[in-house]
């Protein structure tokens, strides 16, 4: 993992995330910004998480799919992916309380 020399700068705490862990977090985030920003399909974004937008989308819960036989440049959120988000907050907040990610 690449140190933010920024965040280094302004005394941000690094924390050692296991693998299960990161890939939970980096789901989560693609997700989110589905949700929040659909991004899109060729972006930088979806180029550099090309593995989780990939599992994302092969579960059902981002498309491209913007209505019957219709189809869009953004990766946006699915109902499926709404529930999964809550569920992973759910989750990730759990992770928080129990002192796994600090």
């Amino acid at each position: 993992m690449k140190l933010n020399s920024k965040l280094l700068k302004l005394g941000q705490d690094l924390t050692n995330v296991d693998y299960n862990t990161k890939q939970l977090i980096v789901t989560y985030a693609t997700l989110d910004l589905a949700l929040k920003k659909p991004f899109k399909i060729k972006g930088r974004f979806a180029r550099n998480a090309s593995m989780y937008v990939a599992i994302c989308a092969s579960q059902g819960w981002i498309t491209n799919c913007v209505g019957e036989d219709t189809w869009g440049d953004r990766w946006g959120i699915t109902t499926e992916g709404m529930e999964t988000i809550h569920t992973l907050e759910s989750l990730i907040g759990y992770l928080i309380e129990k002192d796994e990610l600090t």
